[in-house]
């Protein structure tokens, strides 16, 4: 896990959130025999918000081209 020491508070639906983390990291270790899975959480910023990042990579064996579209419906 890559997560800086002071990233600060998010004001979000923490189920949903906890959910959605789990479900990506689980996938991820779940198709990655050998290799890694990590989670990286960052803080970016635009105009008017600031956004917590999360990101989930693995080496594990991936997902099709043609089903990459589907993955949020």
């Amino acid at each position: 896990m890559n997560c800086p020491a002071h990233i600060g508070e998010a004001h979000t639906d923490l189920i949903k959130l906890r959910q959605s983390l789990l479900k990506l990291l689980d996938n991820a270790a779940k198709f990655t025999c050998e290799g890694q899975v990590t989670l990286t959480v960052s803080v970016e910023a635009d105009a008017h918000k600031n956004w917590l990042i999360c990101e989930v990579k693995d080496n594990g064996i991936g997902i099709h081209s043609e089903k990459v579209g589907h993955l949020f419906e």
